[in-house]
């Protein structure tokens, strides 16, 4: 292989690792935004109408950020059961 080659590749390779790494941090940033947002939006949100499913998911979902709030959707969910 050519010297000239050489370091034109590994500058190349070196390059490629560096894009891959900063594209898959800002995916990871805009992932956490959104779940912010939803979190801000369930938190807030009145539950009596909600699905039995989707209170479900609401209550795994929120449990990342808020304990006292999944065991108040998971209460719900027990509620309904009893209905």
């Amino acid at each position: 292989m050519n010297k000239k080659l050489v370091p034109i590749i590994a500058s190349l390779i070196v390059l490629i690792l560096l894009l891959d790494k900063f594209y898959f941090l800002s995916v990871e940033e805009r992932m956490e935004k959104q779940s912010l947002k939803e979190y801000e939006y369930i938190k807030n949100k009145n539950l009596e109408d909600t699905s039995i499913i989707k209170l479900g998911y609401l209550s795994i979902f929120i449990a990342d950020f808020d304990t006292e709030k999944s065991e108040e959707i998971l209460d719900r969910v027990i509620e309904i059961q009893k209905e």
